[in-house]
């Protein structure tokens, strides 16, 4: 801590725009940092990770809880009742904050309070409560970074390829944190040899890195090497994944609402639970797929091929499956209220919901041996309907459940 007021009071002096806390497991992977930086700081004095006011005095976050027996000194030379607290690395200090604290009257007592504060046996982390409230106690405006960039600056776990993979493709994330501090490091190793996000994800998947909960949503995923990853609740809403190879990987309970998968490789994957409200699907090969108690409510499957998937349960509630193949597939227990059904192919092998089952094959003819399609005439002269709505009328939405 005292080498923050010695940097303070040499900057005092020189020509600078900002000061910010650089520590050695931070890794800079892309440019901007400057440009973000100046644009954060208009109109503020200081920025700071996860920057909180007013630390109750029940908190348990060990720098507080380190600091308290030497907590009424402190607010005594500072005259203040509370404190605030932040996360060290990337803290920036503008012009007035530094001339603010170097100049203040209190400064030598401070001063002096940090320097003994540092012995053994007192409290640590002193930065992450001490300069964000130095920040009120001068007046000064205090910013936090955006929230959604926490997760590339945290205390722990080190961070991944994956989490370098996400970093890159986001607008605000210009550098990690932690990061190892040994040369050999996966993540510096890449920072030095940048590439697309997508060659990162693809280098984890083929060393059989953890995917799982990972934030992706609106990546662009298209063509990525992506099978047999575990993507286990990963976040993918709206997410590019246009022709990407995920065959036999594990997407159980994923977020893919609104994700374009088109043209995309999914045989034996597990998309069970999944969410694919809305997905574009159409002509994916989900051959083998397990689709079970998936939420595919007006998702677009035209031309997809479904032979001997598991959609048991499924909801494909308004879903658009013209042109379809569902040969041997599994549809017990599936909702197909307002799906578009028109030149679905199906095979004597195809397991229907009881309740669809003999209007589906009254409305169908054979093509081959063992073989069926779903005809529009056939359906529309005999004002076949699947729960009351026709089976080719145009697309539908069911309501949402309030």
């Amino acid at each position: 801590m005292p080498a923050y007021f010695d940097i303070f009071e040499w900057a005092a002096g020189q020509d600078y725009d900002h000061v910010i806390t650089v520590e050695t497991d931070m890794v800079f992977i892309k440019p901007g940092f400057t440009r973000f930086i100046a644009e954060q700081m208009k109109d503020a004095d200081y920025l700071a990770p996860g920057l909180r006011r007013n630390i109750p005095a029940s908190s348990q976050w060990p720098a507080y809880l380190s600091l308290k027996p030497e907590l009424p000194e402190l607010l005594s030379i500072l005259g203040m009742t509370h404190t605030n607290r932040s996360f060290s690395p990337g803290q920036v200090f503008g012009r007035d904050y530094l001339r603010a604290v170097v100049t203040s009257d209190i400064y030598p007592a401070l001063r002096g309070f940090v320097e003994r504060n540092q012995r053994a046996g007192h409290s640590y982390s002193l930065q992450e409560l001490l300069l964000p409230t130095l920040a009120d106690r001068f007046g000064l405006t205090a910013r936090s970074y955006p929230d959604a960039i926490s997760l590339f600056n945290r205390y722990r776990p080190f961070q991944t390829a994956q989490d370098l993979a996400l970093a890159l493709d986001h607008p605000s994330a210009f550098f990690l944190h932690p990061v190892a501090r040994t040369p050999d490091d996966q993540v510096r190793a890449l920072v030095r040899e940048p590439r697309a996000p997508h060659a990162v994800l693809t280098e984890a998947v083929s060393e059989g890195k953890d995917l799982s909960s990972g934030f992706m949503r609106g990546h662009d995923l298209r063509g990525t090497d992506l099978a047999g990853a575990d993507l286990r609740e990963a976040a993918l809403n709206g997410a590019s994944i246009v022709e990407a190879d995920l065959r036999q990987a594990n997407l159980s309970m994923a977020f893919l609402d609104g994700a374009c998968l088109k043209s995309a490789l999914l045989t034996e994957a597990i998309l069970s639970g999944a969410c694919l409200r809305g997905a574009d699907l159409r002509e994916v090969n989900l051959r083998g797929a397990f689709l079970n108690g998936a939420d595919l409510c007006g998702a677009f499957l035209g031309d997809a091929d479904l032979t001997g998937a598991d959609l048991r349960e499924a909801t494909l509630a308004g879903a658009d499956l013209r042109e379809a193949d569902v040969g041997g597939a599994d549809l017990r227990g599936a909702s197909l209220q307002g799906a578009l059904l028109s030149a679905v192919t199906w095979t004597e092998t195809t397991a229907w919901p009881s309740r669809y089952l003999e209007r589906i094959r009254s409305s169908s003819r054979q093509v081959a041996a063992g073989r069926f399609l779903i005809a529009d005439s056939v359906a529309a002269a005999s004002g076949i309907r699947l729960d009351d709505r026709p089976i080719n009328e145009p697309h539908w939405y069911p309501p949402e459940e309030t």
